[in-house]
């Protein structure tokens, strides 16, 4: 199914390391390769842990554009006239890629077949990847995730110490909600890492947790593993969580650390959270930060709206603004200029 000219790219790729022999954590990448020149340099840097194969007499063509992260990677894959792929090295990833156009045929280590269109997405483990081919005309987005943030959020999602993860089903319909919703965070994820100094943000720490428990509790499962939910969580509980926020609304914030504080599994949290106070942790740590911003709008003359905007967490304008109009029912710009 190839020409032997292999493109080393991955999950984590970094193709502008042709340059640099450690690709730069958080660093943003888009790169077209479309060379024999290009395949022959890829190949012989030999960092990646899967080649690329371009499909027999068929031109090169591979276009790539994303983020790599420590812990999480996500990237487009655009190609007009196809190529394969197999493991070179293992990596302790999962990964997960939906289909914008074509189609992606995948070889299981059971030696079965399966095809994937954008009517469904695919999450695989890093160790069951044996042989991937995909269509011309083909065009995709995917994330990489470490697995022990996978497992260290399915710890604190069931108040577990189990080791096992789920046994997630190898696809998902793409067009029901909870999936909607990972692949919705996945773009938000992208959007807002467009820039290196977007990294250190308030907000990035809570759409990696965010995409994580996503996963682990709206993918579908063949079976649930250590699936433990404690139901009706005490008040005191609810306000220890609360404390915590308010403590640290200006620090960054995990998920789990708030479930923590407050001696619940995130699972727990969230139902409490729900049930409570009509809202998700995520939620009320936002509107906390937005009532944090519009204070000091009122306060801080000296300070300019991004100003104002970015000491909160908030790093895109068009975001904060929008958060904001929903909260107070106008822009930030013009509560400032009336107030």
């Amino acid at each position: 199914m190839n020409n032997g000219h292999s493109l080393a790219q991955y999950p984590i790729d970094h193709v502008s390391s042709l340059r640099s022999s450690t690709p730069k954590v958080g660093a943003v990448f888009s790169h077209i390769i479309d060379s024999e020149e290009k395949i022959e340099q890829v190949n012989g840097s030999g960092e990646f842990p899967v080649s690329l194969f371009a499909m027999r007499q068929n031109p090169v063509h591979v276009a790539l554009t994303g983020i790599q992260g420590s812990s999480l990677s996500i990237w487009t894959t655009d190609s007009r006239h196809g190529f394969t792929s197999r493991p070179t090295k293992p990596a302790d990833l999962l990964t997960i890629r939906f289909v914008n156009n074509g189609v992606l045929f995948r070889d299981d280590p059971r030696g079965g077949g399966l095809i994937v269109d954008s009517t469904h997405a695919l999450l695989t483990s890093f160790e069951e990847m044996r042989y991937q081919q995909v269509s011309p005309s083909f065009s995709s987005t995917t994330a990489t995730i470490s697995r022990d943030v996978i497992q260290t959020a399915w710890q604190a999602f069931t108040a577990s110490n189990s080791l096992g993860l789920p046994e997630f089903n190898t696809t998902a319909d793409t067009r029901t909600p909870a999936v909607l919703a990972i692949r919705q965070t996945l773009g938000l994820y992208q959007r807002h890492l467009r820039n290196d100094r977007h990294l250190a943000d308030l907000m990035t720490p809570l759409l990696e947790e965010l995409l994580a428990y996503q996963i682990i509790s709206a993918w579908p499962k063949l079976r649930e593993q250590g699936d433990r939910v404690v139901l009706n969580a005490p008040d005191v509980a609810i306000r220890r969580a609360v404390e915590y926020i308010e403590v640290n609304i200006q620090n960054k914030v995990s998920i789990g650390q708030i479930a923590a504080a407050a001696d619940l599994s995130v699972r727990t949290l969230q139902i409490a959270f729900k049930k409570r106070l009509d809202c998700s942790p995520i939620q009320y740590l936002i509107a906390r930060r937005l009532d944090g911003a519009q204070l000091d709008l009122l306060k801080r003359k000296d300070l300019s709206v991004s100003q104002v905007a970015q000491s909160w967490g908030f790093v895109h304008m068009s975001d904060f603004s929008r958060r904001f109009r929903e909260r107070f029912g106008q822009s930030p710009l013009r509560f400032r200029n009336i107030n």
